[in-house]
């Protein structure tokens, strides 16, 4: 009997212990099936007593055809959820909070955008509120609170070398209410992201009407205001910095001078003229990017430069 005893003890220990991460392991299950793509969680935490879900690190990967990188890099994701509702197997939350530092929107060779390929976007998986899907859970979410950093476009559609612009959007807390379904959720947050590179994709239009998004605006309007340029500070040798600038200008063929007497690099991108300044500021290399195009700025020509470069002196 008291073998027993102790192995039910142990038994309920584990479950302890493990919970989180059986949890944690079925939202990524759960979230890989509705989006049709990799779905990673850092961490996951949740506690009965103040009905708060915490979850770091979410990491939604592209789907097939696609780079094997994040579409979606949420660090944060802060829930209260409804405990009364949760034992009657509804998902009903109060509040959420959705943190996004990245969102990665990318064109293939094929013209395809990686959005559209997801599950979610696919009118066939989705039903209108009025008939709710029988394969998930009902949910129900009153408010929920959306930040986001930045939008990454990638365009592989004329070259290996991708062009990219990067959107430095810089929303907080911005209010959306009444979410009726796990894809109406997806579509918000799509659409969010996508709205300040102006991408304009029917496949997204098309669910959002079919799941009565009216909270949706009709026009995707790019919305930057006092950035003209991008800069970064670097901890690595001059010499490097301007290696990896002309090389990566020089892959995408859009190299045109370079003044090395005044760290000076002028170069076409996109039809833009970008300007690209690199001086040794005490010990750290500092690079100072912009771009015109028309006479108008496009920091996100000058940002989505930064942005590559960054990421070869990594």
């Amino acid at each position: 009997m008291k073998k027993i005893v102790i192995v039910i003890i142990v038994i309920f220990l584990a479950l302890i212990v493990l919970k989180d991460f059986i949890i944690q392991g079925a939202i990524s299950h759960v979230g890989s099936n509705v989006l049709g793509a990799p779905v990673e969680i850092g961490s996951f935490g949740w506690n009965l007593f103040t009905q708060k879900i915490h979850i770091r690190n979410l990491r939604v990967l592209n789907p097939p055809g696609f780079p094997q990188r994040p579409l979606i890099d949420i660090p944060v994701i802060d829930v209260d959820y409804d405990l009364a509702s949760l034992i009657k197997g509804n998902l009903h939350f109060p509040y959420i909070n959705v943190d996004i530092k990245e969102m990665v929107v990318v064109k293939n060779k094929q013209g395809k955008l990686n959005v559209d390929a997801l599950k979610v976007s696919q009118k066939s998986t989705v039903q209108s509120p009025s008939q709710p899907p029988q394969t998930v859970r009902p949910l129900s979410i009153d408010v929920m609170k959306l930040s986001l950093e930045r939008t990454v476009y990638m365009d592989y559609l004329h070259t290996n070398q991708p062009l990219v612009k990067v959107y430095d959007v810089g929303f907080k807390n911005k209010t959306f209410k009444n979410i009726k379904s796990v894809q109406q959720l997806s579509i918000v947050i799509l659409e969010q992201g996508m709205g300040p590179a102006a991408i304009k994709t029917a496949a997204i239009y098309g669910v959002a009407t079919i799941l009565g998004a009216s909270f949706l605006p009709v026009g995707m309007v790019a919305v930057l205001i006092g950035k003209n340029s991008s800069q970064e500070d670097y901890d690595t040798g001059l010499d490097r910095v301007i290696d990896a600038a002309l090389g990566l200008l020089k892959q995408a063929n859009e190299f045109v001078s370079f003044d090395q007497a005044r760290g000076l690099i002028k170069a076409r991108i996109d039809g833009g003229d970008l300007t690209v300044y690199i001086s040794l500021v005490g010990r750290r290399v500092h690079v100072l990017a912009s771009c015109r195009k028309m006479m108008l700025p496009r920091p996100e020509i000058a940002s989505g430069f930064m942005y590559q470069l960054s990421s070869r002196l990594k």
